[in-house]
């Protein structure tokens, strides 16, 4: 074990890379080194996925390649509680990592971001919940590369029942045209217990309500 962990260190060139080998998947790593070419990109997943990891992800290496330009990390605050603590956690981080180009704001109604003057940046828009965000608010803001985290597209709310009994990740696509929408199924944040009461729906409170918790796939042999 310690000769294949130590071959491992001298293959990644960094022992830093052993903490990204725990947190993300395969697919993840490709998809993130293909970042620079994913000017439009939707996020979607059930809890733990690592959705916000991976903006987190994008933000940390945006910022170091490429130092002449402003990120910004936008939360929404549709469920207030536990956002500030998301909010801390990331300005401590990146201020410990000098990331001077990084801005974290907090954001409840979307014209609070889109009023910015964005044209140049990179945004990272986390957690949006689609009862309070439209589709067409999100396609008008303006930035040179944006990601958005959405949880919950909140379908039952329409009249038209075509759109109510459409997949949730079929709805996206068909909102969001031209934009690469990813679909993260593995959960990496929580125990086996928890995600399998996630994805059968026995959690029931709302800071765990997700349209995608039922695409989870959950491995045998999670802890």
């Amino acid at each position: 074990m310690l000769d294949e962990s130590l071959a491992r260190v001298r293959k990644a060139g960094h022992f830093d890379n052993i903490l990204r080998w725990c947190f993300w998947t395969k697919d993840q790593h490709t998809f993130m080194a293909m970042a620079d070419k994913l000017p439009r990109v939707i996020l979607i997943g059930g809890n733990g996925t690592g959705k916000t990891y991976m903006l987190d992800g994008l933000t940390m290496k945006m910022a170091k390649e490429h130092p002449e330009e402003n990120l910004t990390f936008a939360i929404h605050k549709n469920e207030s509680y536990p956002r500030p603590l998301l909010q801390l956690d990331l300005e401590v981080k990146y201020e410990k990592l000098r990331l001077n180009n990084v801005t974290v704001v907090t954001f409840r109604i979307l014209s609070e971001l889109s009023d910015a003057n964005l044209l140049n940046h990179t945004v990272c828009v986390d957690e949006i919940h689609m009862r309070d965000v439209k589709p067409e608010e999100l396609n008008a803001i303006q930035a040179r590369t944006l990601w958005i985290v959405i949880r919950n597209t909140d379908q039952h709310r329409f009249s038209d029942a075509r759109i109510r009994g459409r997949n949730p990740e079929e709805y996206l696509r068909n909102q969001f045209p031209g934009w690469e929408i990813v679909n993260l199924n593995i959960p990496l944040r929580t125990s086996k217990t928890l995600s399998e009461k996630v994805k059968s729906g026995q959690v029931r409170h709302e800071f765990h309500a997700n349209n995608f918790n039922s695409s989870l796939k959950v491995a045998t042999n999670m802890p």
